[in-house]
């Protein structure tokens, strides 16, 4: 790198929010993938406030530089295995037997006081005793300013499999990276990426990664402390517990300016922070929840006070736990599922002209009033939907329509409609589960598990239940997805059959399922409580899979979300054309009839 790069880097001296006196020339570019600044684009701000959002996220030849030998990557994996070999000793700090416990147990009460607790997650900062403040004094940098506090946390993610966490936290790629990192840290987020990549995923471990990463979010006191960002390698692997439970394990940890590029730049000002933190990933069966613990440390560096290190604690805590929308959000970015503007805004006009009243619920079939007063759209398949059957998703949108001076940041909440939320669980995780649900066991293989060809970072249930206790557990792991869908489901399958009940134009297949859930249905002791929880999530999941073949059209193992919202977009497109020609005839169909 020559000289006169260094030349254009000023040292962050002073960590409150600075300002411009003059015009500041900022070059850049828009490649669609990311913006910096530009004087006169559309969506400049005034330039004298240099405000960070409105440069974030950036393009690829934006990102931070990697420089690391082939050396520094072996000390690197060591350190990582170290940390990682410590961290499976961490389930003696807490009660792990009791899945709502989140207290520390034996001495470890006296170390380590409660800085953060909530119902789901428990953080403890180390108290700062003689030992303490040595231990952070010998993990400081240079660059601390004596702000380095340790922690653990212990917490639960509810109603989700080790599965579901695995495929959400495996990131190989900087648009699934910042999808997940967005969902996490909302409206403080400005980027992330995978800056190198050493080792990724195989048929043997489909959560094991080894590489470096890129963070960067807002401050929690923005006004007043600069933004920060975290460069760190990251690895991540399956690994077994001490009583042959699988286990899912992530390393990070910070690297310095030299092995990976300072983002102090004016255009950028951010301050490059210090961050270490191993945690382990547990299923527990009775409870149905992943329990989390980890242990690491945080150092804000830069000029920020010592008790701001606390407010960056607290923000750090949820984003341990709160990953019940990663796989959702990384699903949908990685496929490109957000409807553009142009066909968002004409399906909103169209449903308009037909009127509210009209409407129903592409989800549950439910009507809208006339005194409505708002149309909720989904904004993968732009159908109307009621408030009960959308999600509100954070995503990192660059070209959205509504980033402009008064919203600078890529960050937008968007809402997703249950159906095509559904749809792409059932794409990713649906066809892995027909050898349980079809046999009710699984099925002899003469082969070894395998990963599907089309999503090379999913993982069936049939791989991760052979680090199990063996074919019973194969079979509660896919009862507890199932039973995780539940709600969904019913609402899903009771609007199904609605519709199949109510037409008069049913295909052999459609009616070779009614009487096949009729006669599930008439089963002895299907509604009753007594009768095998398993059993009914089976054959709702069965019943399920059959609908979803006929909704989506084309086999699963094959599956293209983008196409099916292709088609769709034709079919409603098709029907607006008819409906121009016939304009002059008072009777006109109902817009979202099947």
């Amino acid at each position: 790198m020559s000289s006169g790069h260094f030349s254009s880097r000023r040292s962050n001296s002073s960590d409150s929010a600075s300002t411009v006196a003059g015009p500041v020339s900022v070059a850049g570019t828009t490649n669609g993938y990311g913006f910096r600044s530009a004087g006169g684009d559309a969506l400049s701000i005034e330039m004298q406030f240099l405000n960070p959002r409105r440069r974030f996220p950036l393009a690829d030849e934006y990102l931070p530089l990697v420089y690391v030998t082939h050396e520094q990557v072996e000390d690197l994996r060591e350190t990582c295995e170290q940390l990682m070999a410590d961290a499976l000793e961490l389930a003696g700090m807490f009660a792990w037997e009791d899945s709502n416990n989140n207290e520390l147990v034996g001495e470890h009460r006296d170390q380590w006081k409660v800085h953060y607790q909530r119902p789901h997650v428990t953080l403890y900062r180390k108290k700062r005793g003689k030992d303490a403040i040595a231990d952070e004094l010998e993990d400081a940098t240079d660059d601390s300013n004596g702000g380095l506090r340790h922690f653990v946390v212990s917490g639960q993610i509810h109603d989700m499999s080790l599965e579901d966490v695995e495929y959400g936290l495996y990131c190989d790629a900087t648009l699934d990276e910042r999808a997940v990192m967005a969902d996490l840290y909302r409206e403080l987020f400005l980027d992330a990426a995978v800056l190198r990549s050493f080792e990724t995923q195989t048929p043997e471990d489909p959560f094991h990664f080894f590489g470096i990463k890129w963070l960067a979010h807002l401050s929690p006191a923005d006004k007043f402390i600069s933004p920060r960002d975290f460069a760190f390698v990251e690895y991540s692997q399956r690994a077994v517990g001490p009583k042959g439970e699988p286990l899912l394990v992530k390393v990070q940890h910070s690297l310095s300016s030299k092995h990976v590029d300072a983002m102090n730049r004016r255009e950028f000002d951010l301050v490059r922070a210090q961050m270490s933190c191993t945690t382990v990933y547990r299923h527990d069966k009775r409870a149905n929840n992943v329990q989390v613990i980890a242990r690491g440390h945080l150092d804000p560096c830069g000029n920020a006070p010592t008790i701001m290190t606390r407010a960056f604690l607290t923000r750090l805590a949820p984003t341990l736990v709160e990953v019940a929308h990663s796989a959702d959000v990384k699903y949908i970015m990685r496929h490109g599922l957000v409807l553009p503007k142009e066909a968002f805004f004409a399906r909103r006009n169209a449903l308009k002209a037909h009127g509210r009243h009209r409407l129903q619920c592409t989800a549950c079939g439910k009507r809208f009033g006339r005194l409505k007063r708002h149309l909720t759209q989904c904004r993968s398949c732009g159908e109307a939907a009621c408030g009960h059957c959308l999600m509100t998703y954070t995503l990192c949108l660059p070209n959205h329509e509504r980033r402009d001076a008064e919203h600078p940041s890529a960050v937008i909440p968007e809402r997703f409609c249950l159906r095509c939320l559904y749809s792409g669980r059932v794409d990713r995780k649906g066809q892995r589960m027909d050898g349980f649900l079809m046999g009710g066991q699984d099925a002899p293989s003469t082969a070894g598990p395998t990963v599907d060809e089309d999503d090379d970072d999913d993982v069936s249930v049939v791989e991760f239940a052979m680090l199990g206790e063996g074919p019973g557990h194969t079979m509660h792991a896919a009862i507890t997805e199932a039973q995780r869908l539940q709600r969904l489901k019913q609402r899903y399958l009771e609007n199904e059959k609605r519709k199949y009940l109510s037409g008069n134009h049913q295909t052999p297949v459609e009616r070779f399922v009614m009487a096949a859930t009729a006669a599930l249905q008439a089963t002895t002791g299907f509604h009753e409580m007594n009768h095998s929880i398993g059993e009914q999530n089976a054959l709702m999941r069965s019943l399920q899979r059959e609908y979803a073949k006929m909704r989506v059209g084309v086999q699963r193992s094959h599956s293209n979300p983008q196409e099916m919202r292709q088609n769709r977009l034709a079919e409603w497109q098709a029907t607006e054309y008819q409906h121009t020609m016939a304009l002059s005839s008072p009777n006109l169909n109902d817009i979202d009839s099947d």
